[in-house]
């Protein structure tokens, strides 16, 4: 099985109630006639949030079944693997670029990254949201000789944490601008430790603007 025969036997997401990532991630995207594309949009019923009034939103997934019910939603839709050049997507072409719940599930990460700094407008912002595996949770299982619940996922191949991805992606010309942590459920506790110790979260939400193209 390649990896594009992988991709298509995950089962793919959107939301699930109660997740805070969606509405933080929603957030992050101004409502001012900007171009945004979400790559991993799946049906596209998180990204129909990120219109808002003004904004105009492309959605890319590598399931194309879930792809033709968000090209009801979606300004237009492209079949991408995120393993492979983004050959239908041209270059300078977004404001924004977003990946919730994502980059946990790749494999070529250095391709996505190069590829978003392409098609990203100079100043452009990427934004994503990830399980965190240095997340207090995560450090305890480790601590006590278990994987982190997040990797326990057959899904879940990548691990990130915010120094990690800092350092992956400022190689790219991007730095980040706006970092935050929520939980994976809306819970008043959880809001206040995110919002005190987010790079204990176990979710970890940032916002990078691309300063050199």
């Amino acid at each position: 099985m390649n990896i594009s025969e992988y991709y298509q036997t995950v089962a793919g997401g959107g939301r699930e109630e109660d997740e805070p990532r969606v509405d933080i991630v929603a957030a992050l995207i101004p409502d001012s006639n900007l171009r945004v594309l979400d790559l991993g949009c799946f049906d596209g019923g998180v990204s129909e949030g990120f219109k808002k009034q003004t904004n105009v939103v492309d959605g890319a997934d590598v399931h194309q079944d879930p792809l033709r019910k968000a090209s009801e939603v979606l300004n237009d839709v492209f079949v991408v693997d995120l393993d492979q050049p983004f050959t239908a997507i041209k270059s300078d072409a977004y404001d924004v670029v977003v990946m919730s719940a994502v980059l946990e599930h790749v494999f070529d990460y250095e391709n996505i990254f190069s590829e978003i700094k392409r098609i990203l407008k100079p100043g452009g912002a990427f934004i994503h949201a990830t399980p965190n595996v240095a997340s207090l949770r995560g450090r305890i299982e480790l601590m006590f000789g278990d994987v982190p619940n997040w990797y326990k996922n057959f899904e879940h191949i990548r691990l990130w944490t915010r120094k990690y991805l800092n350092s992956k992606l400022s190689v790219h010309g991007f730095k980040e601008e706006v970092f935050m942590g929520c939980f994976v459920q809306k819970h008043f506790l959880g809001r206040i430790f995110s919002r005190v110790l987010p790079s204990l979260s176990p979710i970890i939400i940032q916002k990078y603007i691309l300063k050199d193209k």
